[in-house]
Order: structure tokens, then C-alpha cells, then sequence
């Protein structure tokens, strides 16, 4: 059962402590300690154990105990995602008990059912027979968040038919024509819906709706999400739920910009079936807009779908230029590795006198992919490398390979490797030669103890930072307190990409469009509001890649935007 419907039944009171209606008067003590214990086992989501515990209540077929367990135990095999089971035990209620006087409760949950299974007009069915005042509130946001949900403008046509007299089914679809379903032949119906439910005549006016701007689109989320509790408590796939909360704050911040986006979430592992099933769901062809997968795997699967029903997908964790190649709706929200090699070497050619460079990397793909991009670009724009040398920091000493270079007769140094004793042995070297020379490597040696900051604020490195965040910036403060208030946490690395990602593109869904490719090509790089830039200029990976420098024992841009 996806949040949604979760969300709609802690709102209500079932899971915290089912008071006892009228008619279940105790018989055995026996049948009441049963009757709490799964009470109290369904407030700690153990559905199945709470099942077991309703078992011989339900069975003993007697009035004082067995309808409200034949409820409970539908709630906990709901809750469960045993949706057949709980149907089942609904069903046995209604024939059972017909006079039970909970039963607009169990109409709610049959109609909740019905409508995870996407069973509208049955759902739709059972609640025009629910007559419980207390319930009103609840129904109705129960059908708002549910038809909100429908991207089939005939299916919602033939529900309008069905249920004319359905307020909440005329609002939501009043709403998805203002969203832009809107068309002429659109303009009578929307009058008479106007009139006959007295909706707002100025925000639905037929005259005006093709002069609006489309603000509201549907998003899939595509992400390797917890299935269950053991994970959840392990951490497992941390990234993802800090990724999905960060997700969640950027759309409350659009939200206050009129830019409504509704996530829907899917569950997306590395096991390529499952993506294949989700695809084939009826809705994901009329997204906006996917995020995810994450996985490589996945990745010729969701290339080709984005192109048969020409919907742009984003990855938002891969640095791999290669997954978006020949895939001219896939994007990257992240520089690549190619992208960020060749930013580097732009900025040395422009800002370093002398156009030679040293290349030093270690033998790993990732450093020896980056390391040749380098090359290639630096020697396109017209510099020199005057060595090229891999090697393994096992086997070859780093000090080594320095103490025979003349980093004097350079113009710069770029070294690419994250281990620390090789940082460590570089620094000693600068210092005992007292250099100069610009050196570009990775962020990662900021966090290595032996080396203080003022020895990086004393010598010229440079590091290729592209999640750097300047926490003394008013935007990572907000998001920062924000988050923190909302999750009792502070923001993990992943939080922050998860927000700034979809901020940024629910502005470009807004400014462009679903169809926002050619658009994206003109947006040069922009400030974020927590990272440092982004910007899509010719590319389908994220193209601003930020180089810091210590000075005065703070890091600086040395490549900000705006100068």
C-alpha cells in the first residue's frame, strides 16, 4: 500500500487504539486480551502477528468480538499488502454482519482497496453509499487524492458520466483542465459544471483557460525504495529516502511558486522485471516527468521507453555520460565524470600562464577515464601534457614519481587519486620544495586529518567539487533548518541533491514544458539554491562543475558564476 493511502488511515483512528463500539460487550477474558493484544500489535505495525491474534475471534462467530476482527484484520492485511485477504474478510463482514453499525467504516476501507487497485468506479460506488456524517471529511479527501492520480482524460470523462452528481469527481476534473486538458470542445461541459456546482467562475472561465500557463505535472518516482520495516531500520538504501525527502521540501517551496508537482512513487531495484511491470502501468505513459531508475541496469529499458512516449527521464545519482548517450530523452542531474575532466582542463588552459601540464592518476576506470578526457580536451585547446603517468599507490610511491618531476617547469599538475597517503606525501613534497605550482585533484583530500587546512592555504590546489555547499549562503541555511524541522535530522549529501534536482526542473517543467528538451539547450548556468550552479547549455548532463581553492582558510569558488 503506497503513502497515500497509509497517510489517509493514520489520519484515522484505527491504528491508534480502536475504541470499543456499542454492541461488543466482553464475553471471556480470554476473547478481550486477544481482541487488545492485536489492537496493540497493529499500532506497531506487526500486521501479520495481529492477524494471527484475530484469528479465533473471527472464527468463534459471535457478535460481541468477531465483526470487529473480521475489521481489524482486513485493516492489518490491507496495511500488510495482503489486498485479496482483506477484500475477502470485508466481504465475510458485510454477509455476515449486516447490521454491524461500524459499517460505513468498512466501506471505507473496501472503497480504499478499491481504489489502490485502481477500481474507480467501484470505489466511486461504494462510497455514494456511505451516509456517515463524521465520515464526510475523510471521503472526501480520500476521492481527491485518489482522482487526482488519474492522467486518462477519457477514463475521467466516463467517471463524470457515471457519477454526475460527484462534486469532489467535477472539482478534480475542472482542476485537470485548468491543469491543461483544457480544449474547445471542453468549453460546455466545463460551463455546466461551473453552474451546477458553483465553482469559482473566474478560475474556470472557459475564455480565459487557453491563455493559461500549465503549472501542474505529474512526476514518477522511480527509486529503490524500503520495502519493509527490517529494511527501513537497517539503513538500507538511505540514500533513497534522503533523496526522496529532499525531493518532497523542493515541492513544497514550488508549491508556493504556483508550480504544483505530484509525486507518484514506484518501487525501482536493480531487478530489470520489475522496471519492465511498472512501465507497463497504464499511467507512467502521461507523466511530465520521470526521475530514476537509478540503476545501470536499467538503463536501456527506460531509454527506450522515454523515447516510444517521448517523456524525459532524469537519473539522478549516475555521473555516467554513457547512459544518456544516443537516448535523447534521458538526462543526467549530475556532472559527468567526462563533463567534469573537461571543465577542468578549460579552466587550467584559461587561467594558468603556462599552457604544459603533468598528468598523475591512479590505474582505477574511473581516474584513468577522467585522466584521458583531460588530456584530449587540454591538448585540443592548445596545451601540452609533457607526461602522462599511471600507476598503482601499492606498488609505486607517489613521492617517488615527484621527486622526478620539476614542478617549476610546469605550468600544472593534475593528480587524481583519493588515497591519503598519497595527499599526505604530496603535501610534504610542496612543502619541502616550497612550491608553487597549480596541483587539481579531488575534494576528498580536505578530509584527510594529517593535513591542515593552512598547508592547502599556503600552496595552489585546486579541487573538483561538484557537490560543494557554502553553508554560510542564506539557500543551504534555509534548506538546512527546514529539513532538520521537518526530519529531526540534519541533510545528508543525498537530501540536498534530491531537493535541488527537482527544484531546478520544476522550474523548467514550468517554464518549457513536459517537451522541455530544446529549452533545456538554451539554459546556461544558473546559481542553485544549495549547490553552486547548474546549467544543461548543448549537453544532457549537468555542465557547471565547480573548482575551490583555500584562501584565507576558507574554500572559494575560483570558477564562480557570477564574477
Amino acid at each position: 500500500m503506497n503513502k497515500s493511502i497509509q497517510f489517509i488511515l493514520l489520519i484515522y483512528w484505527l491504528l491508534f487504539g480502536l475504541p470499543t463500539p456499542s454492541g461488543w460487550a466482553q464475553t471471556t477474558k480470554d476473547f478481550a486480551t486477544k481482541y487488545e493484544n492485536a489492537k496493540q500489535l497493529l499500532a506497531s505495525n506487526k500486521y501479520q502477528l495481529a492477524m494471527t491474534e484475530l484469528q479465533p475471534l473471527i472464527a468463534a462467530n459471535q457478535s460481541a468480538y468477531s465483526p470487529g476482527a473480521m475489521y481489524l484484520y482486513a485493516v492489518a492485511a490491507a496495511k500488510a499488502k495482503k489486498y485479496t485477504e482483506a477484500s475477502q474478510k470485508l466481504n465475510l463482514l458485510k454477509n455476515a454482519y449486516p447490521s454491524w453499525p461500524n459499517l460505513s467504516e468498512a466501506a471505507f476501507l473496501e472503497a480504499n482497496l478499491a481504489f489502490e487497485a485502481k477500481e474507480y468506479e467501484r470505489a466511486l460506488s461504494i462510497l455514494e453509499g456511505i451516509k456517515e456524517k463524521s465520515l464526510v471529511k475523510d471521503v472526501e479527501a480520500m476521492e481527491y487524492n485518489y482522482l487526482n492520480q488519474i492522467s486518462d482524460k477519457a477514463a475521467m470523462q466516463n467517471l463524470l458520466e457515471r457519477f454526475k452528481d460527484d462534486k469532489v469527481l467535477a472539482q478534480v476534473y475542472a482542476n485537470k483542465l485548468v491543469a491543461g486538458w483544457y480544449t474547445a470542445a471542453d468549453k460546455e461541459i466545463l460551463e455546466n459544471l461551473v453552474k451546477k456546482f458553483k465553482l469559482d467562475k473566474n478560475k474556470y472561465a472557459p475564455n480565459n483557460l487557453s491563455a493559461i500557463k500549465k503549472n501542474n505535472f505529474n512526476v514518477a518516482v522511480l527509486l529503490p525504495f524500503p520495502q519493509n520495516d527490517a529494511e527501513a531500520k537497517a539503513r538500507r538504501n538511505q540514500f533513497v529516502t534522503d533523496l526522496y525527502a529532499g525531493m518532497l521540501l523542493a515541492q513544497d517551496s514550488l508549491a508556493k511558486q504556483q508550480i504544483q508537482l505530484n509525486l507518484f512513487t514506484y518501487d525501482a531495484p536493480a531487478d530489470t522485471n520489475k522496471i519492465k511491470t511498472t512501465l507497463q502501468l497504464p499511467e507512467l505513459a502521461s507523466m511530465d516527468l520521470i526521475v530514476g531508475p537509478v540503476y545501470k541496469s536499467a538503463n536501456k529499458i527506460i531509454s527506450r521507453y522515454t523515447q516510444q512516449h517521448t517523456v524525459n527521464s532524469i537519473n539522478p545519482l549516475s555521473d555516467e555520460i554513457s547512459l544518456v548517450k544516443n537516448s535523447p530523452n534521458l538526462f543526467l542531474f549530475e556532472s559527468s565524470i567526462t563533463t567534469r575532466a573537461k571543465q577542468s582542463a578549460a579552466y587550467a588552459y584559461q587561467n594558468f600562464p603556462d599552457k604544459t601540464a603533468i598528468i598523475l592518476a591512479e590505474t582505477n576506470k574511473e581516474d584513468t577515464a577522467f585522466a584521458n578526457v583531460y588530456k584530449r580536451e587540454f591538448e585540443r585547446l592548445g596545451g601540452k601534457i609533457t607526461q602522462y603517468t599511471k600507476f598503482n599507490p601499492k606498488n609505486t610511491s607517489v613521492a617517488t614519481l615527484l621527486s622526478a618531476i620539476d614542478l617549476t617547469a610546469i605550468g600544472h599538475l593534475l593528480l587524481l587519486s583519493n588515497t591519503p597517503s598519497v595527499a599526505i606525501n604530496t603535501m610534504s613534497r610542496l612543502a619541502l620544495i616550497d612550491s608553487s605550482t597549480p596541483i587539481i585533484t579531488y575534494p576528498s583530500w580536505l578530509n584527510i586529518n594529517q593535513i591542515s587546512l593552512n598547508q592547502f592555504d599556503n600552496r595552489n590546489i585546486y579541487f573538483i567539487y561538484p557537490k560543494f555547499i557554502d553553508n554560510t549562503l542564506p539557500g543551504p541555511q534555509q534548506f538546512r533548518r527546514k529539513y532538520a524541522s521537518r526530519y529531526n535530522v540534519p541533510p545528508s549529501v543525498y537530501a540536498y541533491s534530491g531537493f535541488e534536482m527537482l527544484y531546478y526542473f520544476g522550474q523548467i517543467l514550468q517554464k518549457y514544458g513536459p517537451q522541455f528538451n530544446g529549452g533545456l539547450q538554451n539554459e546556461g548556468p544558473v546559481s542553485g539554491v544549495v549547490f553552486q550552479g547548474i546549467g544543461y547549455a548543448g549537453a544532457q548532463d549537468n555542465q557547471y562543475v565547480p573548482l575551490l581553492k583555500m584562501e584565507n582558510l576558507q574554500l572559494t569558488v575560483a570558477n564562480p558564476i557570477f564574477r
